[in-house]
């Protein structure tokens, strides 16, 4: 059967109509320091910055202060279907014991994108480093 790729396309072109939310982790404990990464002396607050992609058009929503960290886990915000709620994950921080090193973190913060900026709903603690975050569709 030969190759269609205007099958193909037709075949996909409902998930590319659709509206996207997506997040991205904002870490400040990671610098590039002579081509190698190491913990700036006072890094700012971590963060993390929404997006929706509609009608081809990218719009920023908005930021919020919450811990996360890209050392670690390959996936660590998660937005749900709807685009209205967001879990973000950390799983370093800055050691409080040794500020040269990196400790590991058990946070996931909640926010809601359903209203005219994120919002930080509540931070929780799971007990053990995670390694990943998703919505089940």
């Amino acid at each position: 059967m030969p190759f269609k790729p205007l099958a193909l396309l037709l075949a996909l072109s409902p998930l590319c109509a659709a509206a996207q939310t997506f997040g991205v982790a904002v870490d400040s404990k990671v610098i590039l320091r002579n081509g190698a990464g190491a913990i700036p002396e006072r890094p700012a607050g971590d963060s993390a910055a929404f997006f929706r992609l509609e009608d081809g058009r990218l719009r920023k929503l908005g930021e919020v202060a919450v811990p996360t960290s890209y050392l670690g886990p390959p996936t660590s915000i998660a937005v749900s279907p709807r685009g209205d709620l967001a879990l973000v994950l950390s799983s370093s921080k800055v050691d409080p014991a040794d500020p040269t090193r990196y400790a590991a973190d058990d946070r996931l913060s909640v926010v809601d994108l359903s209203g005219k900026a994120p919002k930080l709903v509540q931070t929780l603690a799971l007990g053990v480093r995670p390694s990943s975050v998703k919505f089940d569709r």
